[in-house]
């Protein structure tokens, strides 16, 4: 059983869900809900699983400027980095068809140095209500649910926004937004992958506070 996973049994019973093939991805759909995740490979055992928020967190979806400055610096990076850990998925709040459109502008599917676990969109995000406010969330347990390889001890969520994690505060990592007009100067995925190689040593990832990450990278660099 790997770390913060589950037992074969529960796993079989979690994976009573409607599979077909599409296009040589897995799509994954509940009974009753029409959710997907696609799934590009097979998680590895021992990895944690690291999901990353698209727009504002590794992409200016906001900004009209060209192409290039819209993927946030040191990306490519990051990704290299963390993949010696941890299996990578991104979870969109947007439809299906726009975030395969960021993914292929980002170019994140042809890196022979790492490889996205899966992608998913919109379809799995849940709404709730917080003091009167409709929020959209991305609960986690929707991602254990389709691959229960992973779980609360070795899963953490990358996202501009803490209402995206307020179902798993003890899993989320609050980034700041990403503006294409601070290309030159913004390394926070710098910044990000110090921390997340700190956590790959942490066996319950729930028992450090996320939100004074960057002080405890300050804390690294200073030792």
């Amino acid at each position: 059983m790997n770390e913060g996973g589950k037992s074969g049994q529960e796993k079989s019973a979690k994976r009573c869900i409607v599979q077909r093939q599409y296009s040589g991805e897995e799509v994954f759909e509940n009974k009753g809900k029409p959710t997907q995740l696609k799934l590009l490979g097979q998680p590895r055992p021992g990895k944690k699983l690291l999901v990353l928020d698209v727009d504002s967190t590794i992409y200016d979806c906001v900004t009209p400027t060209n192409m290039c400055y819209r993927r946030r610096p040191y990306l490519s990076y990051l990704l290299e980095q963390a993949f010696k850990s941890y299996d990578i998925g991104l979870w969109s709040a947007t439809d299906m068809a726009a975030l395969e459109v960021k993914i292929d502008a980002m170019h994140l599917r042809d890196n022979p140095a790492y490889k996205l676990l899966f992608y998913t969109d919109l379809s799995l995000t849940e709404r709730v209500v917080v003091d009167s406010h409709h929020l959209l969330t991305k609960p986690l347990s929707k991602i254990w649910n389709l691959l229960p390889e992973y779980g609360p001890t070795n899963t953490v969520i990358c996202d501009d926004s803490s209402v995206n994690f307020v179902k798993n505060p003890r899993n989320g990592i609050l980034v700041t937004p990403y503006y294409s007009q601070n290309f030159l100067t913004d390394e926070e995925l710098l910044y990000l992958h110090k921390y997340l190689q700190f956590l790959a040593g942490v066996y319950d990832v729930r028992e450090t506070n996320h939100e004074n990450w960057k002080e405890i990278v300050m804390n690294l660099r200073h030792a």
